[in-house]
């Protein structure tokens, strides 16, 4: 019987976290970046050679909204750096900076992916 209720408390205990609203917001706001992140992305590439900085711009914004959202501090200070370059006419390192985050991205993604 103690061995029951320390089972049925274990199991409590690792579903509480599921249950939270912080984390459950959490996840919803890793699962619209994870939808979202890939097209804006692309339009940031698109953007880039055709060096039309305020489209650039736009999308940047809300990339950097949907990555704040999910605390994904880092990705967001990368996105800035790349308005940074294009707003400094070095449109080969935004391009090569688009690259560094989808690789970022897809390999976020596979981890995540992987320990599911």
């Amino acid at each position: 019987m103690r061995l029951l209720n320390f089972e049925m408390m274990t199991n409590l205990q690792n579903t509480e976290p599921l249950t939270n609203d912080n984390n459950l917001n959490l996840y919803a706001t890793l699962s619209i970046f994870v939808t979202k992140a890939p097209r804006l992305m692309d339009c940031i590439q698109e953007t880039i050679k055709s060096e039309n900085i305020t489209e650039l711009e736009e999308y940047a914004a809300k990339l950097i909204i949907f990555s704040d959202n999910a605390q994904l501090e880092g990705f967001t200070q990368r996105v800035k750096n790349l308005i940074i370059a294009a707003r400094e006419n070095n449109f080969h390192i935004a391009e090569k900076e688009v690259e560094s985050l989808r690789e970022s991205f897809e390999k976020m993604t596979k981890m995540v992916c992987s320990a599911i």
